[in-house]
């Protein structure tokens, strides 16, 4: 599955995470996903997910994810490190820092990739 989303008027990193978030949400609700796991490598943001009453700053955010949420049969917010996703983190950051805009999904993986996915997956 794959999709992609421009975002514009991003405040602060917080703003990009709940945002990227939310529209994750929305497209494994579009893809009539009933059980999903979700994962952030940003701790405040699972933190916020997981327990939102301690993040009153974020309440419109949350109140918009729960609008989504409620779609779902089955989910949960979990905290996974970078580096337990490294691929997928270079492939994104690929795109912001050596402006790589070709899509990587229909394709496979990136051939630069090669030898990193092929450890992960052994």
């Amino acid at each position: 599955m794959h999709s992609r989303r421009s975002f514009s008027g991003i405040r602060n990193r917080e703003d990009a995470h709940l945002k990227s978030l939310l529209w994750s949400m929305e497209c494994m609700c579009a893809h009539r996903l009933d059980k999903v796991i979700f994962a952030s490598d940003a701790i405040c943001m699972v933190m916020v997910i997981n327990d939102p009453s301690g993040w009153p700053n974020f309440w419109y955010h949350v109140s918009e994810m729960n609008r989504v949420l409620i779609m779902f049969d089955d989910w949960s917010m979990v905290f996974e490190s970078r580096t337990a996703n490294r691929g997928d983190f270079l492939i994104a950051q690929s795109v912001t820092l050596q402006n790589f805009w070709q899509s990587y999904i229909p394709q496979g993986y990136p051939s630069w990739l090669a030898e990193l996915f092929f450890r992960e997956k052994g």
